[in-house]
């Protein structure tokens, strides 16, 4: 694979990871630094993870179920990188830490996310197996 084809997949993949997890396009700035990182601690690309992104396979879900299968997996190390670059933003300050006192609707939203949670590790199983990963 050439490095024009290595950036323009790894373009592709952090647009995809970041819009499927932070619902926003990805900023330039994060994009250039998830290619650099990317180019330095995996430098081989991984067609298992171009193949999920070419799919629009359910990330989340795959990478849970992934992780806990093989805690040390490509899309799990991948998806570290992207959400460690974004929590360095200002931008991206409110979706990590709470600046309001909202006790009661807190422990609403962590059911919900425990549930949502629960049916995404089920279909990340199944995907799995789906996309031969594991």
């Amino acid at each position: 694979m050439t490095e024009t084809n290595d950036t323009a997949n790894l373009i592709q993949e952090a647009e995809y990871f970041y819009q499927k997890i932070f619902a926003a396009p990805v900023p330039r700035p994060i994009l250039e630094k998830y290619i650099a990182a990317n180019r330095k601690k995996m430098p081989r690309p991984d067609e298992r993870i171009r193949n999920l992104v070419l799919k629009k396979a359910d990330i989340e879900a795959v990478e849970m179920a992934w992780r806990f299968k093989s805690p040390r997996n490509v899309l799990t190390k991948k998806i570290h990188i992207l959400i460690y670059l974004a929590e360095t933003t200002p931008e991206n300050f409110s979706l990590f830490f709470n600046t309001k006192n909202k006790r009661f609707s807190s422990f609403i939203v962590l059911a919900g996310h425990f549930v949502r949670s629960m049916g995404k590790f089920l279909k990340g199983k199944f995907l799995l197996k789906r996309y031969n990963l594991v």
